[in-house]
C-alpha cells in the first residue's frame, strides 16, 4: 500500500501532501520552469499570405498565428498587409480580410509586438446579433531542428478565474474570465503563455484556440489575445503547480483584486488535527493597500477561526502571508472563506479543509466502491490529458476513499494488481461508426482489448449512452447496438479466452425500452452485467417514482434510487445471475441552479447514494467523478454547467463535504450486509439496517420536507430561469419539521455519526436516548439488536395520515390493513418484489385489503400512499417483515 505524505504540525500525516510546486509531469512544460526559463523579446514577421511568425530573440520560430475561424467551415487565412511599421518601440502589423470563406464576412486584425509580448486584436463584420462564441484563432506551435532526444514544445492549460456574487442573491462562485495556454520549449529555455478572454480549454485543437468574440456597441466583434515569453508567464505556472490557482492567473489577467488561499498539501486532506500553515495570498493589478479577512467554520457553522491580515501590494506582484488554522478532530470539515478589501475594490475565495484519521479497507471481492469520470492519472495511449497533482497522491486518495474499482485505464495491469484495484475499460465508438469499414472494426477491436489487458480489466462496459440518442426508451439503436456490436465483442472476447467479463453499454438512466431491443436481438444472454447512469436532479436521492410505467416522466428517468430499483427488478426478472453496476453516480451541485443540490443536500444525498446502493445489491459503481472539471477541461470553471460540478472536491482540489459523506459510508458498507429496511410505525422516518462484524449500524434520516428539493421553483420554461438562490452550506435552518425518536437506554450503549463522518453523543432524557431526526441522515451504532427491525417510538406530524399499517400473510399473497386519516381516498401501493407492485384504492377510514403475489419467508412487505401538495411530494412508507 502506498503511504504518501509530511509530518503535520499536530503529529499527523497530510495525505497526499506533494512538493511545494507538485510533481514533475508531462503536461507541465517546463517541468521547473521557476528555475529554468528566462523572458524573451519578441519579433513578428508576415508573409504575403497574411499569416505572422512570431520568433524569439535568438531567431527561434516559436508560433505562427494564421488568422481566426467562425465557425467549421468559416474562416479566414489569407488576407492583405495593410500596416506593417514600428510605432513608439512597437512593431505592429495589420492585416485585412476582404471576405472570410463565406464573403458575407470581413475582418481585420492587429499584431502588435512590444518586449516580450505580442497582443493581437480582431475585429470582425458580419450577419446577425449574436457572438461567434465558438471562434477560434488558428495557430501552429513549430518544433524547431532540435538536438537529438531534445523534446517537442509541450502546450497545457488552465484558467484564470474570480469568484462573484449574483446580485440576486445565493452562494458566490468561481467565473472564467481567461483561458491560459502554456507551451514550453524545454532546450531553448523558452516558456510562452497564450492569454485569451473567456476561452475554454476544452475548445482548444492542434492547430487553433478558443477565442470567443464580444459584440460592441458600433455592431462589430472584437477579440483579443496576448502570446507572452516575459518573466510572469513561469511564475503564474509555477504558482499554479504550487496551489495557488486563483493568483496564478492573475499574474497574466491582471485582474483589479484577487485574494487566494492554499496549503502545500495537495487535496487539503489531513489525517490528525491541530494547526495547519495556509498561505493567503493576493494580487492588484494597480497595487494598493489590501485588507484579507479569514474566516474557518466547521461543519454546523461555528466560526473556529477568524483573523485579519493587512497587505501592502506591488503593482502587477503577488503578496502572501501564511497563517495557521487549528483543524478540529479527530475528524471534521471545514469551510474556508477569505474576504479582501481595498479601496473600493472586494474580491473573496472560498475552499474547504478536511481531518480523516486512517482507516483500513477490506478486500476488493467486498467492496462496491469505485471511481468514474476522469482522474490525473492514464496509461500510454490513454484519450485524456494528464493532470498535475502528483500521481502517488491521488492513488494515496483512492486508497483513503475505499476505492477499489476503476472505471478506466487509469493504471497498468501490474499497478492494478498491486494496488488491488479491480480496473474495468470503456471502448468508445457511434452508431454505424465502422458500417462500410470492416477492416477499421476488426482494428477498433484489437485496439481496445489491447489496452484492456495494458490495464488489467477484470470486465469490459460495452459502450456509453446510446440510448440517448433519439431520446431516451425509444430504443432507437438497440438493433444497431446488438447486431453490429455486442455479439461481435462477444464472440471476440470468448475466442480471446481472457475470462473478462462484458458489461453492456453505460445506458442513460435505467431504459427498459432499449435493453427490451437488445434482449429481442439476442444480446441478453452476451451479457455478463448490465450498466447504467442513474441520473438526478432536484429530488433527493431516495425518490423513487410511484407510477413505475410511466415512461415519460422525468421524475421516473432522472431520480437514483427509482432507476436503480426498476434496473434490479429486470435483472430479477430476467435473469437473476446478471450484475448490476452504477458507473456514472453522482451529487451535482453547481451554485444557484434549479436541478442542483446545494452542497449541504449534496452531502446528505452523497452518503444515501452509496447506502442505498449498498441496500439494493449492486455489485459496484463508479463515482462520477473525482474532481469539478470535465475530461477535456480539468481545471476549468463553469457556474451553470452542472458537469462542472460533479465533483468530490472542487476544481482547486479540495474536499468539498460530500467526499467526507462518501467517505464515511465507504467505511461503513465495506463488507458489510444489508439486513432490510427499519420498520416504524411514523410515515415519515426512513432506515436502512446494515451488520458488520463489529457489529450493526443503522442509516436513519425523515422525509417530512418531502422529496423535492425545491418545490417552490417551477419547472424552468428556458435557461434563465434555471437559477435558483442556494443557501450558504453552514446555513442550518433548511428543514420546517423534524421527528423526535426516543430509544430506551436499556437496549445499551448508542452513538451517531453526521453526515460527514463526526462521532456526536445523543441527548439523554427520561431514560431514553432523544435523536432529533431531519431530512439530513445519521448513522446510529452501537449496541443495536440485529434481529430487532424497528423504531416504534418515534413522534412528530405526518406528512401522510396513513396510520395502523399491517401486513399479513394470506393465501396467494399478502393482507394489509390500517387506516385512512387523510380527508380523501389514496392510492395504495403494496411493494412484495423489486418486480411486483400493485396498487389498491382505500376510502377515508380503516381499511383491509389483500394483494396477490408470491410471498417468501422473511420478506419485507412495502406499503406506501403518496400526495402532492404544492409542489411538493409527501410519501407514507412504511416497511413490515411476514
Amino acid at each position: 500500500m502506498l503511504a504518501v505524505g509530511v509530518p503535520a504540525a499536530a503529529g499527523g500525516v497530510i495525505l497526499g501532501a506533494g512538493p511545494a510546486h507538485g510533481a514533475p509531469s508531462p503536461a507541465a512544460p517546463p517541468a521547473n520552469p521557476g528555475d529554468r526559463v528566462e523572458a524573451q523579446e519578441l519579433t513578428i514577421r508576415t508573409n504575403d499570405a497574411g499569416s505572422v511568425t512570431v520568433a524569439a530573440a535568438d531567431g527561434t520560430d516559436l508560433v505562427r498565428l494564421a488568422g481566426y475561424q467562425i465557425t467549421a467551415g468559416i474562416e479566414a487565412r489569407e488576407g492583405v498587409v495593410e500596416v506593417d511599421e514600428e510605432q513608439d518601440g512597437t512593431h505592429v502589423i495589420r492585416i485585412v480580410y476582404e471576405e472570410f470563406s463565406d464573403p458575407v464576412y470581413t475582418g481585420r486584425v492587429t499584431y502588435r509586438a512590444h518586449g516580450s509580448s505580442v497582443d493581437v486584436e480582431w475585429e470582425i463584420d458580419g450577419p446577425g446579433s449574436t457572438d461567434y462564441t465558438g471562434g477560434r484563432i488558428l495557430r501552429t506551435l513549430i518544433d524547431p531542428d532540435l538536438p537529438e532526444g531534445a523534446a517537442a514544445p509541450e502546450e497545457t492549460s488552465f484558467h484564470a478565474s474570480e469568484w462573484f456574487r449574483d446580485v440576486r442573491g445565493g452562494v458566490p462562485y468561481r467565473e472564467l474570465t481567461h483561458g491560459l495556454y502554456f507551451v514550453g520549449w524545454d532546450e531553448r529555455r523558452i516558456a510562452a503563455a497564450f492569454v485569451i478572454p473567456r476561452s475554454e480549454a476544452q475548445k482548444k485543437g492542434a492547430t487553433s484556440l478558443h477565442a470567443p468574440t464580444q459584440r460592441s456597441d458600433d455592431g462589430i466583434r472584437r477579440t483579443n489575445y496576448s502570446f507572452r515569453v516575459d518573466s510572469l508567464v513561469p511564475d503564474a505556472w509555477d504558482r499554479f503547480l504550487g496551489n495557488s490557482h486563483l493568483v496564478a492567473g492573475a499574474l497574466l489577467a491582471e485582474p483589479d483584486l484577487v485574494v487566494d488561499m492554499s496549503h502545500s498539501a495537495t487535496y487539503n486532506l489531513f489525517d490528525a488535527p491541530g494547526p495547519q500553515t495556509f498561505t493567503l495570498a493576493a494580487y492588484a493589478a494597480e497595487g494598493g493597500s489590501a485588507r484579507l479577512e479569514l474566516v474557518a467554520r466547521d461543519y454546523d457553522g461555528e466560526v473556529i477561526h477568524r483573523s485579519t491580515h493587512d497587505l501592502e501590494l506591488e503593482a502587477g506582484q503577488v503578496g502572501t502571508e501564511d497563517v495557521d488554522v487549528e483543524l478540529p478532530g479527530p475528524r471534521s470539515y471545514v469551510f474556508l472563506e477569505v474576504d479582501a478589501t481595498m479601496a473600493r475594490v472586494k474580491a473573496l475565495h472560498r475552499t474547504g479543509a478536511a481531518v480523516l484519521p486512517p482507516h483500513e479497507f477490506g478486500p476488493p471481492d467486498d467492496s462496491i466502491i469505485g471511481m468514474g469520470g476522469f482522474s490525473r492519472n492514464r496509461v500510454e495511449g490513454a484519450s485524456q490529458a494528464i493532470g498535475i497533482e502528483p500521481r502517488e497522491d491521488e492513488i494515496a486518495l483512492w486508497q483513503r476513499m475505499g476505492v477499489r474499482h476503476l472505471r478506466n485505464d487509469w493504471l497498468t495491469a501490474e499497478e492494478s494488481e498491486e494496488l488491488e484495484m479491480r480496473t474495468a475499460y470503456q471502448p468508445a465508438a457511434q452508431p454505424e461508426q465502422f458500417a462500410d469499414d470492416p477492416e477499421g472494426f476488426s482494428d477498433w477491436l484489437d485496439t481496445n482489448f489491447a489496452r484492456g489487458e495494458a490495464t488489467g480489466a477484470v470486465h469490459f462496459e460495452l459502450l456509453n449512452e446510446w440510448n440517448l440518442q433519439g431520446g431516451i426508451y425509444q430504443g432507437q439503436w438497440a438493433k444497431e447496438y446488438t447486431d453490429n456490436w455486442l455479439l461481435p465483442f462477444r464472440e471476440e472476447l470468448d475466442s480471446r479466452g481472457t475470462g473478462q467479463k462484458l458489461n453492456s453499454m453505460g445506458l442513460g438512466s435505467w431504459d427498459p425500452v432499449f435493453m427490451d431491443g437488445v434482449r429481442e436481438e439476442g444480446g441478453w444472454d452476451a451479457l455478463d452485467g448490465v450498466a447504467i447512469h442513474p441520473g438526478r436532479g432536484n429530488f433527493v436521492a431516495d425518490y423513487d417514482p410511484a407510477e413505475i410505467d410511466d415512461l415519460g416522466s422525468y421524475g421516473n428517468v432522472w431520480n437514483y434510487h427509482g432507476a436503480v430499483r426498476m434496473a434490479k427488478a429486470y435483472i430479477d426478472e430476467h435473469g437473476g445471475d446478471k450484475e448490476l453496476w452504477l458507473t456514472e453516480l453522482y451529487s451535482m451541485s453547481a451554485p444557484n441552479r434549479w436541478w442542483n443540490d446545494d452542497e449541504r443536500l449534496a452531502t446528505d444525498n452523497a452518503l444515501l447514494i452509496l447506502a442505498l446502493s449498498k441496500a439494493i445489491g449492486v455489485t459496484g459503481f463508479h463515482w462520477f467523478q473525482q474532481y469539478d472539471g470535465v475530461w477535456t477541461d480539468k481545471y476549468g470553471v463553469d457556474p451553470v454547467d452542472p458537469e462542472f460540478h460533479f465533483g468530490l472536491m472542487r476544481v482547486d482540489r479540495s474536499p468539498k463535504p460530500q467526499l467526507l459523506a462518501f467517505v464515511t459510508m465507504s467505511e461503513l458498507i465495506d463488507g458489510a450486509e444489508f439486513l432490510g429496511w427499519v420498520e416504524s410505525d411514523h410515515p415519515d422516518l426512513r432506515g436502512l439496517r446494515f451488520q458488520r462484524k463489529d457489529g450493526p449500524f443503522w442509516v436513519l434520516w425523515s422525509r417530512q420536507d418531502g422529496y423535492i428539493e425545491w418545490p417552490d421553483h417551477a419547472a424552468p420554461e428556458d435557461d434563465e430561469d434555471l437559477f435558483h438562490p442556494h443557501p450558504d452550506p453552514w446555513d442550518g435552518d433548511r428543514h420546517r419539521r423534524s421527528l423526535d425518536v426516543r430509544v430506551p437506554e436499556s437496549q445499551g450503549e448508542l452513538r451517531a455519526l453526521d453526515p460527514v463522518g463526526r462521532d456526536f453523543e445523543l441527548k439523554r432524557s427520561g431514560g431514553s436516548y432523544r435523536i432529533e431526526l431531519d431530512g439530513s441522515p445519521i448513522v446510529l451504532r452501537g449496541d443495536l439488536d440485529p434481529a430487532e427491525t424497528g423504531l416504534y417510538d418515534v413522534r412528530g406530524r405526518e406528512s401522510v395520515k396513513l396510520e395502523d399499517v399491517k401486513v399479513r400473510r394470506v393465501p396467494g399473497g399478502v393482507g394489509v390493513r390500517g387506516k385512512n386519516a387523510t380527508r380523501s381516498s389514496l392510492t395504495l401501493r403494496v411493494e412484495t418484489s423489486l418486480a411486483n407492485v400493485q396498487t389498491v384504492e382505500v376510502d377515508r377510514g380503516e381499511f383491509d385489503v389483500t394483494v396477490e403475489g408470491s410471498v417468501g419467508t422473511g420478506t419485507q412487505i412495502r406499503v406506501f400512499a403518496e400526495v402532492e401538495e404544492d409542489g411538493q411530494i409527501h410519501r407514507a412508507d412504511f416497511y413490515r417483515s411476514v
